[in-house]
């Protein structure tokens, strides 16, 4: 093998124009392009089995696995979209499984923080709507079924757009992994 030098040079960067236009895509058509998803993974198998041949290519598919994995439950459940699911599988094939964890735990942060920033910007659906998703919460402790909060027909539900929550879950991440500090340790 040859010398590249640290692989987050290479790495980060790439990982950042392809978020950054993921986010606008999101933010704009609603949508994470396959381009984007499909051709992040790819490179970040290819890149990976350049680098250290058959273990990097198996670093790369376990964090794909892993990525798909931390999402898959949502999607089948409705909650959210598959380009997000592939998004976090993606995001995975460059950084592997042990750091899509972080990135998916973060994203979970940037995303409540981002749900409540909508619910103070769209203050009438949100006064509408608590109700119905604290019952909705209190039928699911008790009786372990859950169902569907119903969104309040006079005020349209806000959207959030999950790949902008990704997006700034994995710069916190490799924001975290440049200065190397280390809010959780391996």
């Amino acid at each position: 093998m040859f010398y590249i030098g640290n692989t987050t040079e290479i790495l980060y960067p790439y990982l950042t124009v392809v978020l950054l236009l993921v986010a606008i895509s999101d933010l704009r058509i609603h949508k994470i392009p396959n381009i984007a998803t499909y051709g992040t993974m790819f490179a970040g198998m290819l890149f990976h089995s350049i680098i250290t041949g058959v273990d990097g290519l198996l670093f790369s598919v376990g964090g794909l696995a892993a990525g798909i994995g931390l999402f898959l439950l949502p999607y089948i459940m409705g909650v959210m979209g598959a380009g997000d699911t592939k998004l976090l599988g993606a995001i995975g094939a460059v950084i592997g499984a042990k750091s899509v964890v972080l990135v998916a735990l973060f994203t979970a942060v940037c995303g409540g923080i981002y749900a409540a920033i909508l619910l103070v910007v769209k203050r009438d659906y949100a006064r509408k709507a608590l109700p119905s998703y604290a019952t909705t919460f209190k039928t699911f402790f008790y009786t372990r079924q859950f169902s569907s909060a119903q969104s309040p027909s006079s005020e349209p539900k806000p959207k959030l757009f999950y790949g902008i929550a990704i997006a700034a879950g994995t710069f916190i991440f490799m924001l975290f992994e440049i200065t190397g500090y280390r809010p959780i340790s391996w």
